[in-house]
């Protein structure tokens, strides 16, 4: 099931950014934007997959735990040490 399905957005519209518009469209450094774009798997569009739809980020601002990737969680348990 694809991401625009999971948050209710039937199509993606432009205009599309690269990530440094992308990441000024929605306030942020393009690090920080970089980060939390591959967090929360905001889809990327174009044929080197190096844009972001306006429509896709409006939702992501509106809703960002729609995009949120669960965490993983390492289920090692703790070993006992005798001294």
């Amino acid at each position: 099931m694809e991401k625009q399905q999971l948050c209710n957005q039937a199509e993606i519209t432009g205009p599309f950014y690269n990530l440094k518009d992308a990441a000024e469209y929605c306030g942020y450094s393009p690090d920080h934007f970089r980060h939390l774009a591959t967090e929360h798997q905001v889809p990327r569009c174009g044929p080197n997959r190096n844009r972001f739809a306006a429509s896709t980020l409006n939702t992501w601002m509106s809703t960002p735990n729609c995009f949120k990737i669960k965490a993983f969680t390492n289920k090692r348990s703790l070993k006992k040490l005798e001294v």
